[in-house]
């Protein structure tokens, strides 16, 4: 990607995050710097915290479930590691099993861009069902929580609960590990809640709106062959190269294999129009044909497409939650030094050897959990470069 692409790509995501930093160094004086992690404390959801707290029953009944759960995501995660260490080494062109996100860029590696202000909302709804049940969990042990607030590092943002770390120190171990396996767990469990709304609901929902006779084009392109030929946007074709389409996966499927100076006609049995169409050069893979369309929805009533977008948007949005919940959840279970994970270990380590030995063992494993996140993260950037 040159630089004039690269510019053109991520204009809004550079003015976006140019903006961020703007306003954190404007108001940088409302918050506690700790390094160049910045705090900015405040008193909301505590006294909702409270209430819930009080249900203490069943809120120290899925501290304990989480507790579970988390030793199991802890192991599981860093089984993923050790694959992606494997899959680094004799699997030459694999995913990578973990990668940096970062709404309105690409994730490295996968190619899947995070959309920006739709990523911003998930990930900020994710961190605060995070944070949210830490501090929840933490009133049902009766550690009180000192404030909450808003977090950010350089151009990332989140939020943050924080309990008194004196008083959690005094709890039994059961209590702190509640507390540390809460976050992940919420978010694995939110995660399973959103992915039945999306199954259910919305996507039954969103499949109720669309008409299965052909396929619309929502843009022909001025210049290409499409728009030579007569096509229309807003006609309904239901016949490509002679055979039936009825759906978009249909219509895509049949040019699938489609080269420079392929023929493709198109007909409208509706309206009676046809038009002979032979391809271009597809300006991003110059060995594909290019028509110059660009698909739409066929919906039943075509007067409701707002209602169909704002359904599109939601489900988007709620697709989003549900993925970096299901990351974001698993990520702080990583034995690792200061995240949810490692301070679960720290705990258990110091359990199981006594308090020097159990810190000796906790350093050492964040220590290889580091440098195996380095490997597995920078091996494949230095690759692509050289």
């Amino acid at each position: 990607m040159t630089f004039v692409s690269f510019l053109s790509t991520y204009r809004w995501t550079i003015l976006f995050y140019a903006a961020v930093i703007l306003l954190v160094y404007l108001f940088r004086k409302r918050f506690d710097w700790q390094g160049i992690i910045g705090l900015y404390r405040t008193q909301v959801g505590l006294a909702l915290m409270d209430r819930m707290g009080r249900r203490k029953r069943l809120f120290r009944l899925l501290g304990n479930l989480a507790i579970v759960v988390g030793f199991a995501g802890m192991l599981f995660i860093t089984g993923m590691l050790v694959k992606g260490l494997y899959d680094l080494v004799f699997v030459p062109g694999a995913p990578p099993v973990i990668s940096p996100v970062l709404p309105g860029v690409a994730i490295p590696g996968v190619g899947i861009r995070v959309p920006l202000i739709i990523g911003w909302l998930a990930l900020f709804a994710v961190i605060v069902i995070h944070e949210f049940s830490h501090g929840v969990v933490a009133r049902a042990h009766n550690i009180p929580v000192k404030s909450s607030g808003l977090m950010v590092f350089g151009p990332l943002g989140g939020a943050f609960v924080e309990p008194d770390e004196k008083v959690m120190r005094k709890r039994p171990k059961s209590a702190r590990l509640s507390v540390f396996a809460a976050g992940p767990f919420s978010n694995l469990a939110a995660s399973i809640l959103f992915l039945l709304v999306l199954s259910i609901v919305l996507a039954p929902l969103l499949s109720s709106f669309v008409a299965h006779d052909g396929v619309v084009f929502g843009e022909v392109q001025a210049g290409f062959p499409a728009a030579a030929a007569g096509v229309r946007t807003g006609i309904i074709y239901d016949r490509v190269n002679n055979a039936s389409v009825n759906t978009t996966d249909q219509f895509l499927a049949g040019l699938k294999e489609l080269k420079p100076g392929d023929t493709v006609t198109l007909e409208s049995t509706t309206t009676c129009e046809n038009a002979t169409i032979v391809a271009t050069t597809s300006p991003s893979d110059p060995a594909k044909g290019y028509l110059g369309v660009v698909l739409t929805n066929n919906l039943k009533e075509p007067g409701l497409r707002w209602l169909f977008s704002i359904l599109s948007w939601l489900t988007e949005l709620v697709t989003w939650i549900f993925l970096l919940g299901l990351g974001i959840g698993l990520a702080n279970l990583l034995p690792l030094g200061p995240v949810d994970g490692g301070r679960m270990l720290q705990v258990a380590t110091e359990y199981l050897f006594g308090a020097e030995r159990g810190r000796t063992v906790w350093k050492r494993v964040t220590i290889v959990v580091i440098a195996v996140l380095v490997v597995l993260l920078f091996t494949p950037l230095i690759r692509s470069i050289f």
